[in-house]
């Protein structure tokens, strides 16, 4: 298997994993904001005062969303490089992504940039597809 395609199918598995953070920031918010909401059946706060808590928990509800939607746009920008890889296309791109698919889940995403890097050549071949 060519060099090139290691680096896109490591690159997409990667990049998949920044929309599973994603994920799991949104359902962390959904959990913490149903557990902890004064209005809630399940509400666990105790005897903290409702301003001092809304404010606590406005900012977390943004802090999480803000770490989710910037693992999902690196698991974005992973998966087109991956894509693009895939086709020996843009290399700049291709490389880019397995980058930020080294972001969002390091041990795939460093083998994918090492594919990628090494791809290269194949890269600036003309292809018959």
């Amino acid at each position: 298997m060519e060099r090139a395609k290691l680096g896109g199918i490591f690159s997409i598995a990667s990049g998949a994993f920044g929309f599973l953070y994603l994920g799991f920031a949104l359902l962390g918010v959904f959990i913490f904001n149903s557990i902890f909401n004064p209005e809630s059946s399940l509400f666990l706060a105790g005897e903290i005062p409702p301003e001092e808590f809304s404010d606590a928990m406005s900012f977390m509800t943004i802090y999480c969303i803000a770490i989710g939607v910037f693992y999902g746009l690196l698991g974005l920008l992973g998966i087109i490089g991956g894509i693009y890889a895939l086709k020996r296309k843009y290399w700049g791109l291709a490389l880019a992504g397995s980058i930020a698919g080294s972001i969002t889940f390091f041990p795939c995403g460093i083998v994918a940039v090492i594919f990628t890097a090494m791809a290269k050549p194949e890269f600036d071949m003309p292809t018959t597809n």
